[in-house]
């Protein structure tokens, strides 16, 4: 198995709070992602997939430690809350307590866990999406090797 240089990868779950759901609208969706891919280089921070859906939101994040991913996380959830306050009068449906962060040590389980959030949109209660046309996940980009400056390429270092 290959190990995973120059940091850690971790599996990072955000879950809601009540039954309100996270994402309101597509410009939530839309803002949550573009906030992402705004903050991953203040904290030195790549993305290799994603998925958001009603109830939770899945990340695949690489850094430096979890301090970085921890930071980026908050920050990144703050100015999302601060969003919806100012769009509503919902309080935000997240809160970083509700998250966790699972190390990912080898590079073959890095694989395992892009697929297994890609597939999420399959167990969607009520709603199931396919995987492959699901909008709000990094399944469509990653098979397109489309990386659109919020998703990084996971083996770049790699040559042929």
């Amino acid at each position: 198995m290959e190990h995973l240089q120059g940091g850690i990868s971790y599996l990072v779950v955000l879950r809601r709070i009540g039954a309100r759901p996270i994402f309101r609208s597509r410009l939530d969706f839309k803002l949550y992602l573009k906030i992402l891919k705004g903050l991953k280089d203040k904290y030195q921070v790549r993305v290799f997939g994603f998925c958001l859906l009603e109830k939770m939101i899945s990340l695949v994040v690489f850094s430096k430690g979890i301090e970085p991913a921890t930071k980026f996380l908050n920050d990144v959830n703050a100015r999302f809350e601060e969003f919806v306050r100012s769009t509503s009068r919902e309080e935000p449906s997240i809160k970083i307590g509700r998250s966790r962060f699972i190390a990912i040590e080898y590079a073959e389980d890095l694989e395992a866990c892009l697929n297994y959030i890609e597939q999420l949109p399959l167990r969607e209660d009520g709603q199931r999406h396919h995987p492959d046309t699901y909008e709000w996940s990094s399944r469509v980009f990653r098979k397109m090797g489309f990386y659109n400056g919020l998703l990084d390429a996971i083996y770049e270092q790699k040559t042929l």
